[in-house]
């Protein structure tokens, strides 16, 4: 088998299943390889590392510019579900900055707002956000307060591209009724205290680079609306797969 091998994608529809074919080319073969989007592959008994490096690059799209991708907006808008979907499709690491704290202190969100204040906890997420803005590509799915910092905002116009996820009040107060450990949302007047946040927090989310409106659907639709203005905007490489448009 020769060291190099060429592409071709066809699609099929079958019960409303999308169904992508990818015919890898070889010196000697043709090898169908299937796949249902978004997520769920079909690999042939002779699909060898070679082949699926072929099919591996032909799936995912690149970041054309050195930035870091970074999620922001109210808790409950899907932020981490989505940069998950997005790290995989572009090839990059998913960071979450909630964790990034919880990992280097050693407590819960929840218990270091109770210990030490929303001001404190401010203060500690503002340096976390600092060092994270400051490495390598990545997705990075931020804290619903985390923007709100003028050093956090200024800072990610130099090293990221902000991607605000949108929501209206009436779809976070649903996604997050009954979520106890969310230290801005207790159980008690949920949608009061949503409507409250989003008044306050929606002018400094507007200064994000895009915003995606996000809607009661599966975040696999979600992503692809995503990666289709990253396309427009020069950001990351075209996917050869048009069907979305």
């Amino acid at each position: 088998m020769t060291s190099s091998c060429v592409c071709e994608e066809g699609v099929k529809s079958h019960n409303a299943i999308t169904i992508s074919i990818i015919t890898i080319k070889t010196a000697n073969s043709f090898i169908n390889v299937k796949y249902f989007e978004p997520v769920f592959f079909i690999f042939p008994p002779r699909l060898d590392k070679q082949l699926f490096s072929c099919y591996y690059h032909i799936m995912r799209q690149k970041l054309l510019q050195q930035k870091i991708l970074l999620l922001v907006g109210m808790m409950g808008v899907g932020k981490t579900s989505l940069g998950r979907l997005l790290a995989q499709r572009l090839d990059l690491p998913f960071i979450d900055s909630d964790k990034e704290i919880e990992r280097s202190t050693g407590f819960s969100v929840s218990d270091l707002f109770a210990r030490y204040g929303e001001s404190e906890f401010n203060k500690g997420e503002e340096k976390v956000m600092a060092r994270l803005l400051q490495g390598p590509p990545c997705v990075l799915s931020s804290g619903g307060g985390a923007f709100l910092s003028e050093k956090t905002r200024q800072l990610a116009k130099k090293t990221a591209v902000s991607i605000w996820l949108k929501a209206g009040a009436e779809v976070i107060s649903s996604r997050t009724e009954g979520r106890t450990h969310r230290p801005l949302v207790p159980a008690l007047d949920n949608k009061k205290i949503i409507e409250n946040l989003v008044q306050e927090r929606y002018p400094l989310y507007a200064e994000a680079d895009l915003t995606i409106e996000s809607f009661a659907e599966r975040p696999q639709k979600t992503v692809v609306r995503v990666l289709q203005e990253l396309e427009k905007r020069g950001i990351i490489s075209p996917y050869l797969d048009k069907r979305n448009e």
